[in-house]
């Protein structure tokens, strides 16, 4: 199926906030939660045993609370940079993420297949972060620590909101919703390099 083939999109690509969350007891998989905590979304490796021993995980699929695949992410091997495709599930392009490894710059570049550039402004290992449109400047997403409206409150290392413009097209939404998980990844993998390397 395509996404443009729907009737109807789901919550996930409607909902005015998203909530990631990363259980402790998983490294690979984590939940997408609405404002009133429901499951409206997961990301789920997609990796066999074999493949998670031998290059680390490397596969992922964003799949609704019920299950219907939204978009495949996948680590594409490039060296000198980090590289992420995100797919539709009927393996259209929808974006493609890159963080240049360079000791000069942290630019995380994101190249949505409608043309219009993304840029990513501040410190996305931090999770407090923006993106916006290359072209216009404006803001079409925020993640944030921080709940920010009646009863604000602080969310953690383990989960951080995500909200998306008002009126931000869904298919826009979903290559926003994408590269976000294509950023957690790549934060990641580099938490599991650092760690690695204190340990020798």
């Amino acid at each position: 199926p395509t996404l443009r083939s729907m009737s109807s999109y789901p919550i996930l690509l409607t909902c005015e906030r998203v909530v990631l969350h990363q259980p402790r007891a998983s490294r690979q998989d984590f939940t997408l939660l609405d404002e009133a905590g429901a499951v409206i979304g997961r990301v789920v490796n997609t990796d066999s045993a074999g493949q998670r021993f031998l290059r680390g995980p490397r596969r992922f699929d964003l799949v609704t609370g019920d299950g219907v695949t939204l978009a495949h992410i996948n680590d594409v091997v490039e060296w000198g940079a980090d590289r992420y495709e995100v797919t539709g599930p009927d393996g259209a392009p929808l974006a493609m993420v890159i963080r240049r490894l360079s000791w000069f710059t942290k630019r995380v570049s994101i190249e949505p297949v409608d043309g219009q550039g993304m840029l990513l402004r501040g410190d996305f290992g931090s999770k407090d972060f923006q993106i916006t449109n290359e072209a216009t400047h404006g803001v079409e997403a925020t993640a944030s620590l921080t709940w920010e409206g009646p009863g604000d409150w602080f969310l953690g290392r383990d989960q951080y909101v995500l909200s998306f413009a008002p009126g931000l097209p869904p298919m826009r939404r979903l290559a926003v919703l994408g590269s976000v998980v294509a950023l957690d990844l790549i934060r990641r993998k580099q938490g599991n390099a650092a760690a690695a390397a204190n340990s020798n």
